[in-house]
């Protein structure tokens, strides 16, 4: 079953280098939507391997000139609103923290933290 995705890439990104800051939606630009069937699809689906990753089918929105997905980038289960931190293998499911500073605080939520399952 075909489920829809939205791919957010990290504005300054670590590649899994020194580690990333706690996620903060302000960090990040949403770059593709894409219907697939799991995380692994999604993540094959949006990076360069023989062709232009925003030529594939699946893709159904797409930001111009954009990068692979890569570690410390966020995928988001429209569906279910799981969010997910690419990681150096597999996937985080990101949860709320609670921070009392509301500076912190973002549109939508709060800060998230990863963890692997």
């Amino acid at each position: 079953m075909n489920k829809t995705y939205t791919v957010f890439h990290a504005k300054e990104p670590t590649f899994g280098i020194g580690g990333d800051p706690a996620f903060n939606m302000e960090n990040y630009i949403e770059v593709a939507k894409v219907q697939c069937d799991t995380l692994d699809a999604v993540y094959s689906l949006t990076n360069h391997i023989k062709e232009d990753w925003t030529l594939n089918k699946e893709i159904l929105f797409c930001n111009a000139r954009v990068r692979s997905t890569s570690c410390g980038d966020v995928i988001v289960d429209d569906e279910t609103g799981i969010q997910y931190k690419v990681l150096l293998v597999g996937f985080g499911k990101l949860t709320y923290i609670e921070d009392e500073n509301p500076l912190k605080r973002f549109g939508n939520g709060w800060m998230f933290k990863a963890f692997r399952e």
